[in-house]
C-alpha cells in the first residue's frame, strides 16, 4: 500500500499499524500511538515548519527509557526535532514541555462521567485544531483540549463544538489527590463477578499511579492505616465496612461509591459526604481526584 500524501496549513498525523502517511504542513501534530519505538515523524519525509509531539505519560517514558518525565520530554523533543511534547498523564492532566521553556501543567476538567474510549484520539484532535488552524499558544492549545475531553466525557459524540469564550471556572478543575496518594478499596468478593470487579478496580487504580489497600484481597489492620480516598463497589458489600469509611471520612478522607443498584444505594444513605455513581470507570477517577 502507497503511504497516504496530506499538505496543508495544519495537519494531525497518527502512528498506523499498516501503512504510512507523509505530511507536509506549517504546523503539524503528530500522535504516534504506541509504547515502543516510534518512526521519527520527519524520517518519512513529512516536513514540518513546527511540530508538536501528543503522547501519554507511559509512551513517553518507554520509549526515552528513562524514569523522569522532564528528562524524558528533553530527550525526545532533541531526538526528535520537535518544538514542544505534550504529555497526557490521567488524573494528574497534562504536561506541556517546550525547548528551552519550564514546563507547564494544565488540569483535568470536570465531567459528569468518564467516558475513556476515544478520549485520546479527541485530545489530539482538539489540540491540533487549537493550536494549528486557531493560532493558541502550546499551552492554552492543551488547556484547550483538556476541557474538550471533558466535554466527550460527558457526551461521546464527535465532532464536538466551539467551547464558550468565557475562561474556565476553577470550580470545574480536577486535581490528585494529595499525598499520600493511598485509596482504601473495599468490597465484597462473595461471587466471581464481584472478585473480579474489585480484582480490576485494584489494578486500574494503580494504573492511574495510586497506591491501593484492599482488605478483601490482603490482611490490613484497618485502625492505623492513612489514606486520602474510600472507594466503596457498594454491590453486596459487607454493611460492617460502612463504619470503617465513615470513620476515616470524618478524619478528612474522600469517599466515592460505586452503586449499581438501588439497594446498593438505600445502604450508603448512613455515609456522610459519599459521591456516588453508577459508572465503573467514573468511580475509578473520581477516587483519584480531590473534587
Amino acid at each position: 500500500m502507497p503511504p497516504l500524501k496530506i499538505e496543508g496549513k495544519a495537519a494531525l498525523r497518527f502512528g498506523f499499524l499498516e501503512g504510512d502517511a507523509i505530511v507536509n504542513a506549517e504546523r503539524a501534530v503528530y500522535d504516534p500511538q504506541t509504547t515502543g519505538e516510534f518512526q521519527a515523524f520527519f524520517s518519512n519525509g513529512s516536513t514540518a515548519k513546527q511540530l508538536t509531539l501528543v503522547l501519554n505519560e507511559q509512551e513517553l517514558l518507554s520509549v526515552a527509557k528513562i524514569d523522569s518525565i522532564e528528562a524524558a520530554a528533553a530527550s525526545i523533543l532533541e531526538s526528535h526535532k520537535a518544538n514542544c511534547i505534550v504529555v497526557k498523564r490521567g488524573i494528574k492532566g497534562v504536561a506541556v514541555f517546550e525547548a528551552g521553556s519550564a514546563p507547564r501543567f494544565a488540569p483535568a476538567f470536570r465531567s459528569g462521567h468518564v467516558f475513556k474510549i476515544g478520549t485520546g484520539d479527541v485530545f489530539s484532535a482538539a489540540f491540533a485544531h487549537y493550536w494549528a488552524e486557531v493560532g493558541q499558544d502550546f499551552f492554552d492549545a492543551a488547556l484547550s483540549a483538556s476541557r474538550q475531553v471533558a466535554r466527550y466525557c460527558d457526551h461521546p459524540l464527535v465532532p464536538l463544538g466551539p467551547l464558550p469564550s468565557i475562561a474556565p471556572d476553577v470550580r470545574d478543575e480536577r486535581h490528585p489527590v494529595s499525598k499520600p496518594g493511598t485509596v482504601l478499596l473495599l468490597g465484597a468478593i462473595n461471587t466471581l463477578g464481584q472478585r473480579y470487579s474489585i480484582e480490576e478496580a485494584k489494578y486500574s487504580l494503580a494504573g492511574l499511579g495510586l497506591t491501593v489497600i484492599c482488605p478483601a484481597l490482603e490482611d490490613v489492620e484497618l485502625s492505623t492505616i492513612q489514606v486520602s480516598t474510600v472507594l466503596l463497589l457498594a454491590d453486596g458489600i459487607d454493611a460492617d465496612m460502612l463504619p470503617v469509611a465513615q470513620r476515616l471520612i470524618d478524619k478528612g478522607a474522600r469517599c466515592v461509591a460505586l452503586a449499581e443498584i438501588p439497594q446498593s444505594c438505600r445502604q450508603l444513605t448512613v455515609l456522610t459526604n459519599c459521591e456516588t455513581t453508577d459508572d465503573f470507570s467514573t468511580a475509578l477517577y473520581m477516587a483519584g481526584w480531590t473534587n
